[in-house]
């Protein structure tokens, strides 16, 4: 065992050779900004693993491409009405329908673009909300199922996002990731 002598002196060179030296503000940001970098390329390059894999995520965005939306969803009981509303990119809601008697478990909805008052929605990022219950009035559970095949990677915001289905997915809304048919496992 090292004599409290010998413990100082280690002690005195190990800070003597790690010594923090000031550092101006404008060298702290370029630091900061150094830093904020580097992680966001290793998240970029870790993201890279999930192309060509299905990713799930709960997410209520769909994206209407060619007069089609679809969105998944799940319902924890048996339904007698079902209420969904989509809003666009600006919140504005832009078609409501009930649906009746609708089964328990995965769903999905798809929708054509006609909005509320006729009209051909514009292709774009759409936002469903759903709420439903039972015959007794009761409401039931409901969550969003959003699944897709990775296809890019990109940078929003100086943020690395995937492109799952036309939207714009972080990594912090991934929720599941799966090998397709198609794609080989990754070592």
């Amino acid at each position: 065992m090292p004599s409290n002598m010998e413990m100082t002196a280690n002690s005195f060179r190990f800070e003597r050779k790690f010594a923090v030296t000031e550092l101006s503000a404008p060298q702290i940001e370029s630091l900061i900004q150094l830093q904020l970098a580097s992680q966001q390329m290793s998240e970029a390059s870790s993201m890279v693993n999930y192309l060509g894999k299905t990713v799930g995520s709960d997410i209520p965005v769909a994206a209407l491409q060619n007069g089609q939306a679809s969105w998944g969803y799940n319902l924890g009981t048996s339904s007698a009405e079902v209420n969904i509303d989509i809003y666009d990119q600006n919140g504005v809601k832009v078609k409501s329908e009930t649906l009746t008697s609708i089964s328990a478990g995965d769903q999905n909805y798809v929708w054509n673009g006609i909005k509320s008052n006729g009209q051909l929605a514009q292709d774009g990022i759409y936002t469903m909300t759903i709420s439903a219950t039972t015959a007794g009035g009761n409401n039931v559970v409901t969550t969003h199922n959003f699944k897709g095949v990775a296809t890019g990677v990109e940078s929003e915001n100086g943020v690395p996002v995937l492109e799952v289905n036309g939207i714009s997915l972080p990594i912090s809304n991934v929720l599941s990731v799966h090998l397709t048919e198609d794609s080989e496992p990754t070592t």
